[in-house]
């Protein structure tokens, strides 16, 4: 439970909060972090703009349950509490004012950039796939043209490709089919007509 509990000052580690992967969690104001002892505080109007600045902050924005909750002890002070759903695997990272954070122990840390570029991979998998990249050094010259009139007529005869397609230049079949993207080609997609 301690695990899904954070007492914190800093609004970044709302996206700390919410990069924990499978964590449903509550983020409180208004407990002492070494005592653990409920002191809960003043809440003003400001004080709730604050909390919706912060929660501003966050991209891509989440929808976030807050309770006040009276403390008895301390007359007219109350404790924050914020209810979040956990981060799964594949999701868009969260970031604070456009930064990631991570933690690591108790600190809070911006999140190395190879991190993060893993997150967004995980979140847009289709973008970074190694046969969408461009093949550089790789031209026309360099693929197989034979290979891939043979492509073409295997589809003319399973009737997959119209029967024009034999006769239009490569560059253009190649950008019909994906292959070649603003005149550059890609890796994956080329390399089945390389020639070797």
């Amino acid at each position: 439970m301690a695990e899904n509990i954070n007492f914190i000052a800093n609004p970044a580690n709302l996206c700390v909060h919410l990069h924990r992967a499978y964590c449903l969690g509550w983020l409180i104001f208004g407990i002492a972090p070494k005592s653990l002892k409920i002191i809960g505080q003043e809440v003003t109007d400001k004080t709730q703009q604050e909390i919706a600045q912060a929660l501003a902050g966050l991209e891509p924005a989440v929808d976030v349950w807050v309770a006040y909750v009276d403390v008895p002890e301390q007359p007219g002070n109350k404790v924050i509490a914020m209810h979040f759903d956990g981060w799964v695997w594949g999701e868009r990272p969260h970031t604070f004012h456009g930064c990631p954070y991570y933690k690591v122990e108790s600190t809070t840390k911006v999140m190395p950039q190879d991190m993060y570029d893993e997150r967004i991979r995980a979140h847009q998998p289709q973008l970074y796939a190694w046969e969408r990249l461009a093949a550089d050094g790789v031209t026309l010259a360099d693929l197989n043209e034979n290979l891939i009139r043979n492509c073409i007529r295997r589809g003319i005869d399973g009737g997959r490709i119209p029967e024009s397609a034999l006769y239009e230049p490569t560059g253009d079949i190649l950008s019909k089919w994906k292959l070649l993207k603003n005149g550059c080609r890609q890796m994956g997609r080329s390399c089945s007509f390389l020639i070797t």
